[in-house]
């Protein structure tokens, strides 16, 4: 799993060089990320997070867990702060047209029930026992989220770089669309 997860990362600084900080959707993120205070609890992060601008928070979002899960897969994004976020990611795949990567993030959340808690305590009590598992069904569910991992990485292409292939056409298309909104002086709306 992590062999996969450096790779991705290895084919990222590959592509950084060639458009450093141009990358179309970084200037999109950078500025929110010291915004976010991981100790807040999940109604003062919703209330920070909608405050984002929705191309940036769909961004944002999707960076926390793919540089979670290239550290540790989805258990080290689920049990830290930053899996806050895992419902905000799930729509925010979803957005930049990575439906199957947002479903192999919707059945990881599903192994927390029917409510995904945005405590970190209570997704911590989950992922103890994929940790340390102790018994036949904890190692079934540390390795259902290990295949799950497997499957997310798989899913952002062979190349590894569908995800920003995909996050560029994305802020690329909110861009056309914002343009297109803007009425220029002496001109009617469409």
């Amino acid at each position: 799993m992590l062999g996969k997860a450096r790779k991705f990362l290895s084919d990222i600084a590959r592509l950084l060089p060639k458009k450093q900080k141009e990358l179309s959707f970084w200037h999109l993120i950078e500025p929110h990320l010291s915004v976010m205070q991981w100790d807040h609890k999940p109604k003062s992060f919703l209330q920070k997070f909608s405050e984002i601008p929705e191309v940036s928070r769909h961004l944002l979002a999707i960076h926390w867990l793919v540089d979670s899960t290239a550290e540790g897969s989805f258990t080290l994004f689920f049990v830290n702060p930053v899996g806050i976020c895992a419902p905000e990611a799930q729509i925010a795949l979803k957005a930049i047209d990575l439906p199957e990567s947002a479903a192999i993030l919707s059945s990881a959340m599903s192994e927390f029930g029917s409510r995904y808690p945005r405590s970190c305590q209570a997704r911590q009590v989950l992922m103890s026992r994929v940790y340390s598992p102790k018994n036949a069904q904890d190692r079934r569910l540390a390795d259902r989220f290990e295949a799950l991992s497997e499957q997310f990485w798989d899913s952002l292409g062979p190349n590894r770089n569908l995800l920003i292939e995909k996050a560029e056409a994305f802020v690329e298309g909110s861009a056309r669309v914002k343009a297109a909104s803007i009425v220029k002086p002496g001109k009617r709306a469409r």
